[in-house]
């Protein structure tokens, strides 16, 4: 009996001695979940203040899983960076009430988060979806490791700017053909109007994709009008 308790006695010794020991960084369990909205939400409205300074932006959705699971981690990040002396803002889009501005972004999947630090905008897509990574991924620079988008895809380019139209008016006509299927005629009109805005965006967006990519036509090379000789013709040079 006595060596039973004995043996009692040193596996709780060691099970509190197990229990003090530090765990390390990747074992860090995330802090609970905050009651206090910390994290503002852009709209069409403000959107143009994530290209001032530096951001980190959550693309999500109130019926998606994984955002909702993300949340309160998200919040938590939005409570870190919400004091004075800290540089980053963090806020969040709300795809349902802005598709607009995900087709911007193009945003394919939920949640998306993308670091914009002077205009420069990065996707986000190789860091963790945790406190400490998130934190880390700030604190250590660890986004500088990310490429920026290229100029002509960044969200408010003219090229993205086509298309965000081109996939927002798509999803207004799929709307107003909806409601035209079930019988609602007034909605002929918005489909029409849809269809034709939606061919002429259609087109501006090709127009421009063979110009930036494919190359422009060559003009002819301007001479100032005083070398012109009579017929019209770029004087000669003679060359030393």
């Amino acid at each position: 009996m006595e060596s039973l308790y004995i043996l009692i006695l040193l596996l709780t010794i060691a099970n509190t001695y197990s229990q003090m020991q530090p765990k390390p960084e990747s074992q860090i369990s995330d802090p609970p979940p905050v009651l206090i909205q910390h994290c503002p939400v852009f709209n069409s409205d403000n959107i143009s203040l994530a290209f001032e300074g530096e951001w980190l932006i959550e693309f999500f959705a109130p019926w998606c899983p994984a955002c909702q699971g993300f949340t309160p981690i998200w919040e938590q990040v939005a409570s870190y960076f919400d004091q004075p002396h800290k540089v980053t803002k963090i806020a969040k889009v709300d795809v349902t009430m802005e598709p607009l501005i995900s087709s911007h972004f193009m945003v394919t999947a939920l949640p998306t988060i993308f670091h914009i630090k002077n205009g420069e905008v990065r996707l986000c897509s190789t860091m963790k979806r945790s406190y400490t990574a998130i934190i880390q991924f700030i604190r250590e620079d660890e986004w500088t490791d990310t490429p920026p988008v290229p100029y002509y895809f960044k969200p408010y380019s003219p090229i993205m700017s086509i298309f965000a139209y081109m996939i927002y008016f798509a999803m207004v006509t799929q709307e107003h053909a909806m409601r035209y299927a079930q019988g609602d005629p007034m909605n002929l009109a918005y489909l029409v109007g849809g269809m034709m805005t939606l061919c002429v965006c259609l087109g501006c967006g090709i127009g421009l994709f063979i110009y930036f990519c494919c190359g422009v036509s060559k003009y002819q090379q301007y001479v100032p009008k005083k070398i012109r000789d009579s017929t019209g013709q770029p004087q000669k040079t003679k060359v030393d």
